[in-house]
């Protein structure tokens, strides 16, 4: 009989060794915990006693990728932000992002931007200005679903959603039309992702500080939110799925990666690090803000700032196991 191998992976895990006759069988962590690989060896009558290595799993982020920082696009005061990937082909990805002046007490409208990637995100288009929605306070993409391209309207005393038709790589988002009206559910709706047709975003009813997560189903020109269950230590921020069955959750308290089948959160309820900033821009607690996930790299995008220090810039990272 061959000698041979075998691991014993978390619960919940499905990692099984490549081939367990092999001299150096590999296997994939698919959690976070501990992988304990045995070793049996056989004289051909009689089994050894099993000798066994623990194998520790836990998240990890690939290598911080800069794609664009505020001092790189003219005609904004400091900030750029709210990044949406949108994908036409295999490698062609449009990104679309607000830039904006942050000030303490005034209007302040942000204008659309988009770059352009040839080449899978290793080099970008110089940035170029599309529409934005006039006199506001602000204006920010937020999420892209077949066809649909969302947008966060802010004029200083609530946020509600308009969209825009963004079908092929030749259009340019124009004439945003209201998706979800303020006035009819008095919440105001500030940040959204989706995945699958489903909307994940979260909302701020108008006789209270503080803010509550719903989900939506898609729909050609509104939406119907449902409050959902809020099961985590700390204030909810923001949330963005990245895969069918998880999300990463942004809450005062940290990041949480989670179970999320496009209606509730659920278990596994992980902390993870923030990926490491850029320490020029010395960020702070704002290092991971607004996610949006490419699902055809498994890039995660997102904006750092400091708002003290008047800066902001995109990012891109994996999350690695």
């Amino acid at each position: 009989m061959p000698d041979r191998t075998r691991t014993l992976p978390p619960a919940g895990s499905g990692a099984v060794l490549s081939d367990t006759t092999a001299a150096a069988p590999t296997f994939t962590a698919d959690l976070d915990g501990d992988y304990v690989v045995q070793l049996i060896v056989n004289d051909g009558t009689v089994d050894s006693a099993p000798e066994s290595v623990t194998i520790s799993a836990s998240p990890t982020w690939s290598q911080l990728e800069l794609i664009i920082d505020s001092s790189d696009v003219a005609g904004i005061d400091n900030y750029i932000g709210y990044p949406v990937p949108i994908r036409f082909d295999a490698n062609t990805i449009h990104l679309y992002f607000a830039g904006y002046a942050f000030k303490a007490v005034a209007v302040v409208p942000s204008v659309m931007f988009r770059i352009i990637s040839t080449d899978n995100g290793v080099t970008w288009s110089a940035p170029e200005r599309l529409t934005q929605l006039e006199g506001n306070y602000q204006s920010y993409p937020s999420v892209y679903d077949n066809g649909k391209l969302l947008l966060v309207w802010h004029d200083g005393s609530h946020a509600e959603l308009y969209h825009t038709d963004l079908a092929t790589a030749a259009d340019a988002p124009v004439a945003p039309i209201k998706y979800v009206d303020y006035f009819s559910i008095s919440r105001e709706v500030v940040w959204t992702s989706s995945w699958g047709g489903k909307l994940l975003g979260m909302w701020t009813p108008t006789d209270s500080v503080n803010r509550f997560p719903f989900v939506a189903t898609l729909e050609a020109t509104t939406a119907d939110l449902s409050v959902i269950n809020w099961p985590f230590d700390g204030s909810y921020i923001m949330a963005t799925p990245i895969s069918a069955n998880k999300a990463l959750v942004l809450t005062d308290g940290g990041l949480v990666r989670c179970g999320f089948d496009g209606s509730a959160f659920s278990a596994p309820n992980e902390h993870l690090p923030f990926p490491a900033a850029d320490a020029g821009l010395n960020y702070g607690g704002a290092t991971f803000h607004y996610p949006a996930l490419d699902q055809a790299s498994g890039y995660i995008y997102f904006m750092g700032y400091n708002q003290g220090l008047g800066k902001a810039a995109i990012y891109r990272v994996k999350l690695l196991q």
